[in-house]
């Protein structure tokens, strides 16, 4: 018999979550990040927009509730496709980037062309490069379960 346990979920407040934590607000899958030069350390949303698609950042002028995925992410790259190395840019959408373990995301800031790179397991915000990382237009988001296998909650 093999026992298989659903991640913890739980509802909290965003201020009591940390960065590269993953929560569901307004039915999206979110990182929770922090801009690495506020020096106050808001905490902000990085929603998977899978509409548009992008990361799109959200800001909260007041604590809200989100429902807290976890505690361990599991984000996966889908290789299905030769390696390229990539710069990452506005026009980004949802593909993910891997700064040699980090993955790294663009995240677009309100409806301007203005965009920055979000470390997805750290959740640090941090100024556009012009550097070239391996890109992966297809990657899966899941957690731990129990048994040390994963839950897998969605692909991009």
């Amino acid at each position: 018999m093999t026992l298989h346990l659903a991640p913890t979920v739980k509802v909290v407040r965003l201020s009591n979550t940390q960065p590269g934590d993953l929560v569901i607000y307004d039915k999206a899958f979110c990182f929770v990040c922090v801009s690495a030069t506020d020096p106050d350390k808001h905490l902000r949303l990085a929603a998977v927009d899978v509409a548009t698609p992008q990361f799109a950042l959200w800001f909260f002028s007041v604590d809200i509730d989100v429902l807290a995925l976890g505690p361990d992410i599991v984000i996966a790259p889908v290789i299905d496709a030769a390696i390229t190395p990539t710069p990452p840019a506005a026009n980004s959408g949802l593909t993910l980037f891997l700064n040699g373990v980090a993955p790294i995301a663009v995240v677009t800031i309100g409806g301007s062309r203005e965009w920055r790179m979000l470390d997805l397991s750290s959740g640090t915000i941090s100024t556009a490069s012009e550097r070239s990382f391996p890109a992966f237009p297809h990657w899966q988001l899941g957690v731990k379960d129990g048994s040390d296998g994963v839950t897998w909650l969605k692909t991009v």
